[in-house]
């Protein structure tokens, strides 16, 4: 898996590790896990990681994902910015649904 279009995020574990600053956690992903924290791009933590190389990098990323402190999705599936495929029509058409569904079951319920 490439890690240089992603999007990493903490997970529950990584929190509690970051939280702790768990000294069984090597000092490089807790730096990580710090410039993580509930979603950053590949690209931010690379920029303030550019003191290491690029192949350390992906390398804890990976470690990181497989020891379940950090998950990450491609950039395409989450868009952190809202620049990408975010249509606040679908969004608002999606609420009404959401409203109109909320309102049958409050009608059928009395």
């Amino acid at each position: 898996m490439g890690t240089k279009d992603r999007n990493y995020r903490r997970t529950a574990a990584g929190q509690k590790a970051w939280e702790k600053q768990d000294p069984d956690v090597p000092i490089e992903y807790r730096r990580i896990l710090e410039l993580v924290g509930n979603g950053t791009h590949s690209a931010v933590l690379r920029a303030n990681l550019g003191g290491h190389p690029e192949s350390h990098v992906d390398e804890w990323l990976a470690n990181m994902e497989e020891l379940a402190l950090i998950e990450s999705v491609s950039h395409k599936e989450e868009d952190l910015d809202f620049t990408g495929t975010f249509n606040i029509a679908e969004v608002r058409a999606q609420l009404e649904a959401m409203a109109k569904e909320k309102q049958k079951q409050k009608s059928s319920s009395t």
